[in-house]
């Protein structure tokens, strides 16, 4: 996602519309799906007719989140796949190494959450204001959902033997950010005595 930061951050920011065409989307359908907010908000005025907007396109960023996950998640199998040598058959260790890379590559979810929860509460947000200004301020919209950081915090403590004997199935330069990443979190959370 990094190098998408020129489309929406600084002098090379540009607007969703064109970042649709540059990420070859099909812009019918991104008008639809403007037209589609239009419809089910019925702005009144241009703010919450820019409200709407900015609703709709917040929305398509979090969908186009999904889509690219989906793509990633694609190349990594590919390459997984790739990189793997074709025995006529495998060991059980050998199969088992296969079933944890597979695993691991499946499961890199952080990011993702943690992007769609910026775009969930920045929809929360706009919706938040474009209700307060039509009730004038009496509707005090909140959603009831679980705090958005919390599949985030929610964490299984493994043992160190696990954590070694799965080190062995990464890249070396893989295997020594993660021990970089463990020993930082070990330096701001020491044990408790």
């Amino acid at each position: 996602m990094a190098r998408l930061n020129a489309l929406k951050h600084g002098a090379f920011a540009r607007t969703l519309a064109d970042t649709v065409q540059r990420l070859r989307e099909d812009p019918a359908e991104f008008q639809r799906h403007l037209r589609l907010f239009r419809q089910a908000y019925i702005p009144q005025d241009k703010k919450e007719a820019l409200l709407v907007q900015r609703l709709a396109e917040t929305t398509w960023r979090r969908l186009r989140l999904f889509h690219a996950q989906a793509r990633w998640e694609t190349d990594r199998l590919h390459a997984l796949f790739a990189a793997a040598p074709s025995p006529r058959s495998l060991t059980p260790e050998e199969t088992e190494r296969r079933a944890l890379a597979l695993l691991y590559t499946l499961n890199r979810w952080e990011t993702l959450l943690r992007e769609a929860a910026k775009l969930e509460s920045r929809v929360e947000y706009l919706l938040r204001v474009l209700l307060w200004r039509r009730s004038a301020g009496t509707i005090k919209f909140k959603s009831f959902r679980p705090r958005r950081d919390a599949f985030l915090t929610e964490t299984r403590e493994f043992s160190l033997e696990e954590v070694m004997d799965r080190l062995q199935y990464f890249t070396p330069r893989r295997r020594a950010q993660i021990l970089a990443q463990v020993e930082q979190r070990a330096a701001k959370h020491p044990p408790a005595a």
